[in-house]
C-alpha cells in the first residue's frame, strides 16, 4: 500500500469523523473510524511499526481532540436537542421537590421517636418526620431542634 493511499484513507476517515460531528447518526463516524484503522494497519503491514506506531499515536491524539470538539457541539445539534432536556425545572415554575410545610419546621423543637443514628424519625408538632442529625447519635425520647431543611432533608440536633 502506498503512502498516498494510506494518507488518503486516514484523511478521508477524519473528514468523515468531522462530518459526523455536524450530522450525527453514526454511519459517517463508523465508516471514518474503519478507514482510519485501515490506513494504520496498511502502514504497519507496508512500512512496519516504526511508521505505524507514531502514525497511530498521532491519529489517537487527533481523535481525542475531535471528541472534545464533538462534546461541545453535540448538545446543540439537531439530534442532541432531541435527546437533551431543554426545559429547566425550577421553583419559580412551580416545581417543588418536597412536601409543603417542611421549611416551616426550622427552629421548632420535638422529640426523637426512634434512635437517630444518625437518621430516624422525630415527632415535631405531633407529626412523624424523617430526620437526620448533623452526625451525632441521639437516643429515642431525647429533645431535638430542627437546624435546617434542604429539600426533603430535615437536619436536627439534640437540645441537651
Amino acid at each position: 500500500m502506498s503512502a498516498i493511499a494510506i494518507g488518503g484513507l486516514i484523511g478521508i476517515g477524519f473528514l468523515l469523523a468531522i462530518i459526523e460531528i455536524f450530522l450525527p447518526g453514526g454511519i459517517f463516524g463508523l465508516i471514518g473510524t474503519a478507514m482510519i484503522l485501515s490506513g494504520i494497519i496498511g502502514a504497519a503491514l507496508t512500512y512496519g511499526g516504526s511508521v505505524a506506531l507514531p502514525l497511530g499515536f498521532g491519529c489517537l491524539v487527533a481523535a481525542v481532540i475531535l471528541f472534545a470538539f464533538w462534546i461541545n457541539i453535540f448538545p446543540t445539534s439537531w439530534i442532541g436537542r432531541k435527546i437533551n432536556l431543554q426545559a429547566e425545572i425550577t421553583r419559580d415554575n412551580g416545581y417543588v421537590s418536597q412536601p409543603k410545610g417542611l421549611e416551616d419546621l426550622v427552629g421548632k423543637t420535638g422529640v426523637a421517636a426512634t434512635d437517630l443514628r444518625p437518621a430516624g424519625v422525630a415527632l415535631i408538632d405531633q407529626k412523624r418526620v424523617d430526620v437526620v442529625t448533623e452526625g451525632m447519635f441521639v437516643d429515642k425520647g431525647s429533645s431535638i431542634i430542627v437546624a435546617s431543611v434542604d429539600s426533603n432533608r430535615v437536619v436536627v440536633r439534640s437540645t441537651a
